[in-house]
């Protein structure tokens, strides 16, 4: 599946990088609670909390408010989401051949 394929995705799509996480870091790098984001998105609150949880996928354009609320591109979101995503593969893999000399 193609990033953009992933922003534009409907809920639950495991499939994708975790674009939650990557909005909660550089939410919390700009000290801005939930609610602020939402109110500058023109989001609900549970929307926020809910991408954030990765409980459900944002659309494009709703990735892209979320993004401007945030003052970065849309596209480093989704850059953050893959590396985040990477680094967990790495560390999986780790821990396989860790399982696997033993």
């Amino acid at each position: 599946m193609s990033r953009r394929d992933c922003a534009g995705v409907l809920e639950d799509n495991h499939d994708c990088p975790p674009l939650g996480q990557a909005v909660r870091e550089r939410r919390e790098e700009l000290g801005v609670t939930q609610e602020g984001l939402a109110g500058a998105a023109g989001l609900a609150t549970k929307r926020v909390w809910q991408i954030e949880r990765q409980e459900a996928n944002p659309t494009y354009a709703t990735l892209r408010a979320i993004a401007s609320a945030l003052h970065v591109p849309a596209e480093l979101l989704m850059l953050r989401a893959a590396v985040i995503e990477a680094d967990r593969e790495r560390a999986a893999g780790r821990g396989r051949r860790r399982r696997a000399r033993a």
